[in-house]
């Protein structure tokens, strides 16, 4: 069996970030013994994407 990997293409713009369908979370670890994890609950912001690819994310 063999794999292709293709490019994506994303076109130009300023992209919401859906915060329905969004998570955002992190997790930590203590000690090597133990995982914290954590999540946001309210947040928003933008993705602007240029020709070189990501520009910013806000």
């Amino acid at each position: 069996m063999s794999t292709t990997e293709q490019a994506v293409r994303i076109e130009t713009g300023t992209y919401g970030i859906d915060t329905v369908h969004t998570q955002v979370g992190f997790e930590v670890k203590h000690l090597g013994i133990s995982t914290f994890r954590g999540s946001f609950g309210g947040f928003e912001g933008n993705i602007t994407v240029q020709e070189e690819g990501i520009a910013a994310i806000e």
